[in-house]
């Protein structure tokens, strides 16, 4: 009789024990989702920002250190190490790519353009170049795509106006060129 009651107490025990944790995942998952929710949060033109980005002052569970986003005067902003602050124009979650300009710029000169711009954090996935494997890294790359108000005279960026069709863009509208740079600049 002593080895059958320890028997059932055994099976009672268990049942108690794995009926705490489910319960307690159940708690910790609804938790974490109510945190997920806090979590998403709108600047300027850009809504439902969330993991892996962070605002700047927001909630320290809320995203990656590393993806961390200001909003400053209503326009999201990303401060990358050694390069500076750059204007967020486009967050795509589904190809994971994001959409930056340089607000240093010179309007009327294209060729402004920075050339000391490191990536990091945006070297490791999600939002990776090279992405998780290494035969990743031989179907992604960096684009530059530049509209300009000046036609540029270098061989280092390809001219897109052969690819639009001129009668499509409306007459109204002030004559800009398009470029494109494939890779890192140099």
């Amino acid at each position: 009789m002593g080895i059958r009651g320890s028997r059932s107490f055994t099976w009672s025990a268990w049942l108690l024990i794995i009926a705490f944790l489910v319960v307690g995942l159940s708690c910790e998952t609804r938790s974490a989702k109510d945190d997920s929710t806090n979590c998403t949060f709108s600047c300027g033109n850009i809504h439902n920002i969330s993991y892996p980005f962070r605002l700047k002052d927001g909630p320290k569970h809320c995203g990656h250190v590393l993806y961390t986003l200001s909003c400053e005067n209503n326009i999201t902003v990303v401060d990358l190490p050694s390069s500076g602050k750059y204007h967020v124009q486009a967050i795509n979650y589904d190809n994971q790519t994001i959409r930056i300009i340089d607000p240093g710029l010179q309007n009327n000169n294209c060729s402004s353009m920075s050339r000391n711009f490191p990536l990091l954090p945006f070297t490791s996935t999600p939002y990776s170049v090279y992405g998780k494997y290494p035969m990743d890294s031989l179907l992604s790359t960096v684009i530059f795509y530049l509209k300009c108000s000046n036609p540029m005279n270098s061989s280092v960026y390809v001219d897109t106006a052969p690819c639009f069709d001129a009668s499509a863009s409306s007459s109204s509208q002030p004559k800009t060129y398009s470029y494109v740079k494939v890779g890192w600049m140099e």
